[in-house]
């Protein structure tokens, strides 16, 4: 049966491969044939293994179309920006190569260049290159093209491995997740993570991202099942995952093996400890919030200065805004904006070209979708009974907010690079938001919507204000006046909940 099983995921990868080759080697350059062997047997062997994984996470119908749409939208939206945006991108170098990012182009070309000159070797032992600060992603790429398509560059081909990596995460998220937390949250949490648009964009580019979004789902994995799945396969699994994760990224790694650390020692040894000592356990757990902060105000020191500097100079508001608050605020400030970036608003009025149009859309509706859970989770993770799963949902909230203000310190304003940052955590932020959204369900606590409210009230305020800053089709408020005009609502809407809420507890009583 295990033969027969293999044979016929076997077929279907080859069928699978095949299509992708042809596809790929149509818009590649070089040689048909060259172009679409080297496409097709990594999209092949990339079928095969979500196959088997498959079959190993259960064979679930659900987990089918799990992996296939998580790969197909990562897979079709790579091909789609190669293909559209030399034609209807911007006239500008980047985009006429078929590249989303700037850091992906460069490293790429250098990437070939090295497998044209062969030092792969010297990318992978630790040899410094401008494109690539810690070789892994740049190394992985030369070898990638001297073995697969040496005779020319293929953008494409990579992209293929990073459609892989990006993908196979969303199962060992949920085989994470469903024994503490349930199936419906861990169902919930892995449909986030295949569907969350920077993370699809990301996968489709020749980023790092996507690797190390893989590598973390299979870390997370293996420290959960710490206790039920045999040592021999997680013990190897945490390491390799941990190892290669620096090796792409050592500044990544650490803060993830730290939150993980942390996970470890909340599910499977807190209660270990005498009763009295159980509230040490919440002091452990700010304490190493504090730590968290602490590693990465180092990293955000280095560069804030310059980053925020540079999202004042590329926005006259900004700037403006800035010189009234005070050069004293101008950190905190720009923190805070970052946090609305991509700003949606903006986004869906800006008169940009329309591919540039609807990614950025895309790319905000999905931290605009995700955003109100990491409020939520704050406010609601009091109310969950069950102290193992408090604990975890309070740590993982707490990362996740730090990490979220690290990555708007570091990256600013910017629209790419800090919302970049910010996906690294998705593991985490597809746990908060399945959780807050069963939790709500469950509990028919009505905060969620309330916080989905006052985001409401924000958005309809700004798509007003840009559509008057972009068309002049609707009348302005002065930019102070909305300010006050929108929190007055939010707070009418969060007192006048907690009201209620009150109102209905007394009549109970």
């Amino acid at each position: 049966m295990k033969r027969n099983e293999t044979l016929k995921f076997a077929l279907i990868a080859l069928l699978a491969g095949a299509l992708t080759g042809a596809a790929a080697a149509f818009v590649s350059p070089g040689p048909y044939l060259n172009a679409f062997w080297g496409a097709a047997l990594v999209a092949a062997v990339s079928v095969f293994l979500l196959l088997e994984l498959w079959q190993w996470s259960g064979k679930a119908r659900w987990m089918a179309w799990l992996l296939a749409v998580a790969y197909l939208l990562r897979l079709l939206t790579g091909f789609a920006l190669y293909t559209l945006l030399p034609a209807f991108g911007y006239d500008e170098p980047t985009q006429n190569a078929g590249y989303v990012f700037y850091d992906a182009a460069q490293r790429d070309r250098q990437a070939w260049e090295l497998s044209q000159s062969h030092q792969v070797m010297e990318a992978a032992t630790g040899a410094e290159f401008v494109t690539d600060q810690y070789g892994g992603l740049l190394a992985f790429s030369a070898a990638a093209y001297t073995v697969f398509s040496p005779d020319a560059h293929r953008p494409l081909l990579i992209v293929l491995f990073a459609v892989f990596a990006g993908a196979f995460g969303a199962a060992f998220l949920y085989l994470a997740l469903r024994q503490r937390f349930g199936e419906n949250t861990a169902k919930i949490a892995a449909w986030v993570f295949a569907l969350y648009p920077q993370a699809i964009v990301l996968s489709a580019s020749q980023m790092r991202e996507p690797f190390l979004f893989g590598l973390t789902a299979v870390a997370f994995w293996a420290v959960t099942q710490w206790k039920s799945a045999p040592r021999k396969v997680t013990i190897p699994a945490l390491l390799a995952s941990l190892l290669v994760m620096a090796w792409f990224s050592s500044r990544v790694a650490v803060p993830v093996a730290g939150v993980l650390a942390v996970w470890f020692w909340l599910e499977h040894y807190a209660d270990a400890l005498p009763a009295k000592w159980q509230k040490v356990t919440w002091i452990v757990l700010i304490g190493a919030a504090l730590v968290f902060a602490v590693y990465g105000w180092k990293w955000v020191a280095s560069t804030s200065v310059f980053d925020t500097r540079m999202t004042e100079y590329n926005s006259g508001r900004i700037q403006k805004a800035i010189e009234e608050l005070g050069v004293d605020l101008r950190i905190p400030f720009i923190v805070g904006y970052g946090l609305t970036q991509p700003v949606l608003p903006a986004a869906l009025t800006d008169p940009a070209l329309a591919i540039w149009r609807v990614t950025s859309s895309l790319l905000a509706a999905g931290w605009y979708a995700i955003a109100p859970f990491l409020i939520y989770a704050l406010i609601a993770l009091w109310g969950e009974k069950d102290p193992v799963k408090r604990r975890l949902v309070a740590w993982s909230t707490l990362a996740c907010v730090v990490w979220v203000l690290i990555s708007s310190a570091r990256a600013g304003g910017d629209q790419w690079d800090n919302p970049r940052y910010r996906a690294l955590f998705i593991p985490w932020l597809a746990l908060i938001a399945a959780w807050g959204w069963d939790f709500a369900r469950r509990e028919h606590d009505g905060w969620l919507w309330r916080i989905l409210g006052v985001e409401g009230i924000f958005l309809l305020f700004f798509i007003s204000w840009y559509m008057s800053r972009y068309y002049n089709l609707l009348t302005r408020l002065p930019f102070n006046t909305m300010l006050v005009v929108i929190i007055i609502l939010s707070l009418v809407v969060l007192v006048g909940g907690a009201v209620w809420d009150w109102s209905r507890e007394r009549k109970k009583g």
